[in-house]
């Protein structure tokens, strides 16, 4: 037989780079009649982009055997997604390409692999149309994440070369909450931050239809907000459908906790809160946090249902008491509310311990059993240049 020692040694891939692990054996045996031997080196996955790299192998100590060449070449092969040179990463459902996400034929086929990249410098991902889930899998926890510094925009085709070439009226692009196993997110999305690590305004979402979640996991966090959760976060949400959520608590659609969400141009149909508020969206900021109010601009809100406020909930302590916000609290201009329901207060919006502002609104044909189109409970409501016709309580203020 042949008797060696073998082991490793560093050349364009090094242990100082945690490339591989370093091995040594020696007294090794290849037994008489026998040619061959197995050497076993341990590769470490990473993320980091790097071109192929090798190591050396040696063998050493030989004996019975004359050596002729006693070192061998190992070569890593790098598979690691190469970054973009641009600042924008793709996904389109059904891309046939190598699905890294540079390009519109190579996008990546799930909006969570772009979420996920590491790649430096991306400030926008584009999403194609389609429907795109948090999960393949059936676990309700997990949910899409919003980024500062990161815009996600849908309604693209799938070939545009400017944002503005896209539409999200023809390209319907969807997150939706329905997963595998007959499951239902408890949030589509879901960015619960704190008050020392808080969402801003720079992360975007644009020109999605957010369908499905279901906030019921009987806590907190996973009762509210079953299309969107904000907690200490404020992002930027415009052009946006929120339709067939419902939370077993607060927010079908939308729950601001501590939150200055900037809402715009969006739709809110068909959501639902059945235990307490905020059919279409629920605002909550406690006294201890009273400067973080969210801002709904030129939405819609219909057929949404709650135990109150049917299309928006304005709260500022949860078990009612006059308000400490001084005037201030939610800003919701230019919006409209059609038809939505609740069996106590507020059909259109509610405020409670909080002074939402009310410009230039549109109330028709909303019920509840107090104030139909909206309603106010040690709060003051500041109303201006609005309309109410067709609403109806049960037992009083149909309007008001």
């Amino acid at each position: 037989g042949v008797t060696f020692d073998i082991a490793t040694q560093n050349n364009t891939a090094t242990t100082a780079d945690n490339d591989y692990v370093a091995k040594s054996l020696t007294s090794q045996t290849i037994p008489q009649g026998s040619s061959t031997y197995t050497f076993t080196v341990n590769i470490n996955g990473d993320t980091k982009i790097e071109s192929d790299e090798s190591f050396y192998v040696n063998i050493t100590n030989v004996t019975g055997a004359i050596v002729s060449d006693g070192q061998g070449l190992g070569t890593i092969t790098n598979d690691d997604t190469p970054c973009p040179s641009g600042n924008i990463l793709y996904v389109n459902a059904a891309a046939t390409g190598t699905n890294n996400g540079k390009t519109w034929t190579d996008a990546y086929t799930d909006l969570q692999s772009a979420l996920n990249s590491t790649c430096p410098g991306i400030t926008e991902i584009w999403v194609a149309k389609g429907t795109y889930t948090p999960t393949s899998g059936s676990n309700r926890s997990i949910s899409f994440v919003m980024k500062n510094n990161l815009a996600i925009y849908g309604g693209f085709k799938g070939n545009e070369i400017q944002l503005t070439d896209r539409d999200w009226v023809a390209n319907v692009t969807t997150l939706s909450g329905n997963i595998g196993g007959g499951q239902r997110s408890y949030h589509v999305i879901n960015n619960f931050y704190t008050a020392s690590n808080q969402l801003t305004s720079s992360a975007v979402l644009d020109g999605f239809t957010v369908t499905g979640g279901l906030a019921n996991g009987g806590s907190t966090r996973e009762d509210v907000g079953g299309g969107m959760h904000n907690q200490f976060a404020s992002p930027t949400v415009s052009n946006c459908i929120f339709t067939g959520n419902s939370a077993a608590f607060a927010g079908g659609g939308i729950s601001n906790l501590n939150s200055a969400a900037s809402i715009s141009n969006c739709t809110f149909t068909g959501n639902s809160a059945s235990n307490y508020e905020g059919g279409g969206i629920f605002n909550y900021s406690p006294n201890a946090f009273p400067y973080l109010y969210s801002s709904v601009t030129n939405s819609t809100f219909s057929n949404n249902s709650a135990r109150s406020g049917g299309g928006i909930s304005n709260r500022g302590s949860l078990y009612g008491s006059n308000s400490t916000s001084n005037g201030r609290g939610p800003s919701i201009t230019y919006c409209t509310f059609t038809n939505n329901s609740v069996s106590f207060y507020g059909g259109g919006i509610s405020a409670d311990s909080i002074d939402p502002t009310v410009s230039h609104c549109v109330f028709t044909g909303n019920t509840a059993n107090y104030g139909g189109g909206l309603f106010a409970g040690h709060a003051s409501i500041g109303a201006s240049y609005c309309s109410f016709s067709g609403n109806s309580a049960t037992t009083y203020g149909g309007g008001i």
